[in-house]
């Protein structure tokens, strides 16, 4: 892919504009465009611009480090304020894609990659956005290629029999010997690398499958995300005039939709995570359970009884820090170890996206508010934007594992700042 149309990276905005701009959002737009903009770097083993979520883990890494999610997230943020520098960093995760056209878990300088395993597909949704807000085709046109490609990886490498998606990684032969390409790779805990959720308590305890290299798991969280990355795809199929794949992908989107609603469980009010050995429902509920939300066939009872459940009930998910990464309820909640009870950022924002597939705006607004207090708490007192916070009383420092100055800890503020813009919406219709 090539960058025609980008030219130097530059800032925008002065601080009175954003005031203007943003109005009661310009301290969260700040707290989010200083932490990317400082994880910001020029890489001249090839020759660009980009993000990675964090100097010190470049620095760990003898060079760049991108991770899949985090990275396109991080164009989406940039989107607010600087259309190349969205570019650049949407580029820069989808060109790391292998020759199967998985874009990987991790990519880093001296061309190390983890050609096991990718990461949660949210590449589609974030090119929509970029489509969405700056219309420019030849984007679209050089990039849904690859994103398509991607869809059918997952089509192809993580279904299981009932249609539904789960987590894996595939075994291969390292190209540098480098450790982090060496270790954990066909095995459980790659898929659950795969997941993003590296040490959740939904993935103790699971069957791996090493004929097939997959989580034996029915994942409510993954199966979600693939019906948004279809929807997304189509969208942008059809910007491009391309029938074909529009139709393959209405296709996929159908059928997946059809298999996640044989997890919902009746007497937990939710869908759930399915044992694919045994067949039992799994009682560990997170934010990803919420991802069903992107299918556009959960019915508004169910809506309903999800969030009084669980979304807005504080003894689960909700309450005044949203969403812990395990629902409160659960024993590996005390552990406040990583996504064992932690608040993290890009749960939030998507759990939030799939509320806006239904607009649940009452659910949307007390995500909002809470997702931007527990930023300028932090930001506030210590100019940190956390990789993830406390599920217990939102707090940022404290914990062995949560980077002080990791990119996607601006999603809280981007979560405030896009409901301030819905609302406004909402007003005027």
């Amino acid at each position: 892919m090539n960058y025609r149309g980008l030219g130097v990276v530059h800032p925008k905005f002065t601080l009175a504009e954003e005031d203007r701009r943003f109005g009661e959002e310009s301290e969260s737009y700040r707290a989010m465009r200083t932490c990317l903009a400082w994880n910001t770097v020029f890489d001249p083993e090839k020759d660009r611009i980009l993000s990675p979520v964090n100097r010190k883990w470049s620095e760990w890494h003898r060079g760049y480090i991108l991770f899949e999610w985090d990275t396109y997230f991080a164009a989406m943020m940039c989107s607010l304020g600087n259309r190349e520098l969205a570019y650049l960093n949407a580029f820069a995760i989808t060109n790391e894609a292998t020759e199967e056209g998985m874009v990987p878990n991790f990519a880093a300088s001296n061309s190390i990659k983890s050609r096991d395993r990718s990461q949660p597909p949210v590449g589609s949704m974030v090119v929509s956005k970029l489509w969405e807000r700056f219309h420019d085709k030849w984007f679209v046109e050089e990039i849904t290629p690859a994103l398509f490609k991607w869809n059918t990886w997952f089509w192809n490498n993580r279904r299981l029999p009932d249609g539904t998606l789960c987590w894996g990684s595939n075994y291969f032969v390292s190209k540098s010997g480098a450790k982090i390409e060496t270790t954990d790779i066909g095995n459980l805990q790659g898929a659950r690398y795969e997941s993003g959720l590296d040490n959740s308590p939904m993935y103790d305890d699971l069957s791996f499958d090493e004929k097939t290299e997959k989580m034996l798991l029915s994942d409510v969280g993954l199966t979600g995300l693939y019906i948004q990355d279809c929807r997304c795809l189509i969208e942008l199929s059809r910007v491009l005039g391309n029938d074909e794949w529009a139709t393959i992908l209405t296709d996929r989107l159908n059928e997946t939709e059809n298999a996640l609603e044989s997890l919902w469980n009746p007497e937990d009010c939710i869908y759930e995570n399915r044992d694919a050995v045994t067949g039992h429902f799994s009682d560990s509920v997170s934010p990803t359970n919420l991802y069903c939300l992107y299918s556009k066939r959960v019915s508004e009872e169910r809506q309903m009884e999800m969030s009084g459940r669980y979304i807005m009930n504080p003894q689960e998910l909700g309450g005044k820090y949203m969403l812990p990464s395990i629902s409160r309820s659960n024993k590996a909640f005390a552990d406040q170890n990583y996504w064992r009870g932690r608040i993290w950022p890009p749960m939030n924002y998507l759990v939030w996206e799939a509320l806006r597939v239904h607009d649940m705006q009452t659910e949307m607004e007390a995500l909002a508010e809470s997702s931007r207090g527990i930023l300028l708490r932090e930001w506030d007192e210590h100019c940190h934007v956390h990789e993830n916070y406390s599920g217990i009383d939102g707090a940022g420092c404290g914990a062995r594992n949560s980077s002080t100055f990791y990119h996607w800890g601006g999603l809280l503020g981007y979560i405030s700042i896009m409901q301030k813009n819905s609302r406004k919406k909402l007003s005027s219709e």
